[in-house]
């Protein structure tokens, strides 16, 4: 996580997650839809699905509306994945 207005991450929090069906689940769907949804190219160039305000370039590649939402999904997972986490 980044505080607002800091140009730098803060230093990971040492977490663990029990690994039950709900987060198997929650993770089997996490990696099939990254390894479906459209990526920045070149990478970096570009945060394409609008979720941080920082651009250093243009991507030749926008993502479809479908993979704006699988990516929401995404992330709404992780951040599942991370409340879970003790």
């Amino acid at each position: 996580m980044r505080e607002s207005g800091t140009p730098s991450l803060q230093e990971a929090a040492s977490k663990s997650l029990e690994e039950d069906d709900t987060t198997s689940a929650l993770v089997d769907e996490l990696y099939g839809i990254l390894k479906t949804i459209s990526m920045e190219d070149p990478k970096g160039s570009e945060v394409i699905y609008g979720l941080n305000t920082n651009i250093i370039g243009t991507s030749m590649v926008q993502p479809t509306d479908e993979d704006k939402a699988k990516f929401k999904r995404a992330v709404e997972i992780v951040e599942e994945l991370v409340k879970k986490a003790a």
